[in-house]
């Protein structure tokens, strides 16, 4: 696996979990097409998003200014944690398109991005160090 260093550290992040999830979810089977990477994109989203932390810290109210506070808490992107927010329930379709329609202007200024430093061999070994076997 190959990450984009030259992409933000959250949108880093949410590849490499999303290549993750095709790897647990399709060890033995080779689905295609766009199932495959809607698979892969809910299970980086609910593993880095986890859904009781995201019900328990969730902003009270979704707008762009609190979800660009609030990615800080799962290290997100803010489209991330929108799509998150609105596939829970916590937010209606129309603040979800409102919201996803306003985000390149704002929320993806080139000032609020920081590159992406972890190296794929650098998450495989924390992974493995927190998820893997115990003994």
């Amino acid at each position: 696996m190959f990450l984009n260093t030259y992409k933000s550290a959250e949108r880093c992040r949410f590849d490499a979990a999303h290549e993750l999830g095709r790897l647990v979810r399709h060890q033995h089977a080779h689905p295609q097409g766009p199932d495959l990477e809607r698979e892969a994109n809910a299970f980086a989203s609910a593993f880095l998003m986890p859904r009781a932390s995201v019900l328990a810290s969730a902003p009270r109210s979704i707008t762009l200014n609190s979800l660009i506070k609030f990615k800080r808490v799962w290290a997100v992107s803010v489209a991330a944690l929108n799509h998150r927010l609105h596939g829970l329930g916590l937010s209606s379709d129309w603040t979800y398109r409102t919201l996803a329609f306003r985000l390149p202007s704002k929320a993806t200024a080139p000032r609020s991005r920081s590159r992406c430093n972890m190296s794929a061999r650098r998450f495989w070994k924390r992974f493995s160090r927190r998820y893997g076997p115990k003994g």
